[in-house]
Formats: structure tokens, sequence, C-alpha cells
């Protein structure tokens, strides 16, 4: 399907942007989205995604790379609002026919316990992680099924198998994107439309320091589950887990390149995991393996 024509979602930084380029550098026709299209800067899109990807680039990548990031398209696009979502689809069909593939990728995470998570971050986590993709493949699918083909994919986390606290709620989005791309997968199979979930573990990305805590303010303190919380000291163990688990994490470039290798399979699953070797035999493990053992090993690590 090379040539054909893309759109990621959150595709100015992270992940997003790594995919972008990458599908970009493979020969597809890439329109990458974000809010604000007119502040994509270049030259930051180039420092972001050099520091978080470093020796993991092709040489040959790292040389046409200014090329590919004045060819990607930037779309304006609010997963949020259904109008916005109309208004991208139309412009990227008035311009290429239709949305070839597409790769939902946008979402973000509070970090707060359930108790304390600010109900109007709920309903917009789950907006954005869930129902807005949701919208989007509605608008695409009639397109590809009346073609005869075309490709989804919705970037999950292994969270959707097992939630850490204080990320309970981004991790019941990614649950439900899990289900709602099996149902995908079983629908549009009879009409030569593939659809998968690219499953992910930790990735060395921004995703950390853009969490929102229950106060709706960016979480760049050491702990940013509020001192008045009851949980607060429970929060900075977690925290501190957390920031250490991302520092490590993947570059995303590998998480582009795997985007681009399912693209190819002509029978692609309706799953596919990948992230650092440690966390995909603990995902198998959780999978098959006893829930509540999970539970008390998680609990014993954040009682310490």
């Amino acid at each position: 399907m090379r040539n054909s024509t893309v759109l990621v979602t959150g595709g100015s930084s992270g992940i997003g942007l790594s995919i972008a380029v990458y599908l970009r550098y493979c020969g597809y026709k890439v329109y990458a989205s974000s809010r604000n299209p007119k502040k994509n800067d270049s030259k930051l899109q180039k420092e972001i995604f050099l520091q978080q990807n470093r020796n993991k680039i092709p040489k040959k990548l790292r040389k046409q790379l200014d090329n590919i990031l004045n060819e990607i398209k930037f779309v304006k696009l609010d997963i949020t609002d259904n109008q916005s979502i109309d208004k991208c689809i139309s412009k990227i069909e008035s311009e290429s026919e239709m949305v070839d593939i597409l790769i939902n990728n946008v979402g973000f995470s509070t970090f707060s316990s359930i108790e304390d998570n600010n109900f109007d971050q709920i309903v917009s986590m789950f907006n954005t992680n869930v129902i807005g993709p949701t919208y989007l493949t509605q608008k695409v699918l009639p397109k590809m099924r009346e073609k005869e083909q075309g490709r989804i994919i919705n970037i999950s986390s292994m969270a959707g198998h097992q939630a850490l606290p204080f990320m309970g709620f981004y991790a019941a989005t990614k649950a439900a994107i899990m289900r709602l791309t099996e149902a995908l997968h079983l629908e549009c199979n009879q009409f030569n439309v593939k659809v998968s979930s690219l499953i992910l573990g930790t990735f060395n990305t921004n995703f950390n320091a853009n969490m929102i805590n229950s106060n709706s303010s960016k979480s760049k303190e050491h702990n940013p589950v509020p001192k008045t919380s009851p949980y607060s000291t429970m929060g900075e163990k977690v925290w501190r887990f957390t920031e250490s688990f991302f520092s490590g994490g993947t570059r995303p470039i590998k998480a582009a390149r795997k985007t681009a290798k399912i693209l190819t399979k002509r029978r692609p699953k309706a799953g596919y995991h990948y992230g650092r070797f440690n966390e995909t035999v603990l995902n198998t493990l959780r999978k098959y393996g006893n829930t509540q053992f999970f539970l008390s090993l998680l609990n014993w690590m954040f009682k310490r």
C-alpha cells in the first residue's frame, strides 16, 4: 500500500510524529493532525524527533529528515470535536480522494486516584482516547468499504491489560480501544478492511510530563498528587516508579517501524504487542496467568 494516503492523529510529537516521519520515509503520503498545526515548527519537531530517537534513526532517514518534515501535511484536528473531524476528513478527501490508512494515536492520561480524579478530566480523557477516535473511524470506513481496501491501526497500551494505581481511567480507555479493535477486526474483514491494535509498553516520549493531575495542571512536580489527598504518600511512590520506567522507555522510532511492518502484512492480526523484553514477558504472564498474583505483587511494590 505504498503511496497510499495516511492520517496519523496526534502527529506533531512523540510516537505520532515518529510514525508520521517513518511512514513518509517509506513512501506514504502522510497527513499528521494536531490541534494547532500553525504552531508546528519544523525545527522544533526535528529537535524533538532527534532527541527522542537518537542513535536508532536510520542514516538515510536522518539525511532526509528536513525534506520529510516539509513533505508531511499537518492538518488541524480536535479529536473531541465532531465538526473538526468532519472538516479534517473533507480536506483530506478533497486532496487525496480518501484516507487509505488511519492511525489512531492521539491520547493522554491523568495521574490521580479514582476518588480524586476531576470528573471533567475523566470525560475529556474518554472523549479523546475512545469516543473521538471511534467517530473518526466511522468517518473513514464508508470509502474503505466501498473501495474494499483500507487499514486502521489503533495505538493502545499494555496498561489496557493491567492498570497501575493513579492511571486507572487511562487503562480503562486503552482496554476499551482493544475491545473495539477486536470487534472492528471481525466486522470489517469481509470488506478487505484490516483493523489492528498496536499495544505498546513504555516509550521515551513526553507522555509522563504531559500527564494531568486532578487539579488539571501538567504534572511537572515530583509528586503530582496533591499533598492534601489521602493518597499522596502512595502517589509519590507510584510517581517515582513511573518516572524511572518511562525514562528508560523504548525509542518511538521502533513503534513507527512496527507500524510500517504491520501495514505490509496481508492478513494482520487483531493485536500486536511491542515493548521492552521485560514488559512483553510481564504482559504475557499477566494475560495468561493469575490476576490476583499480579495485584498482590503490585500491592507489595507500592507499599514498600
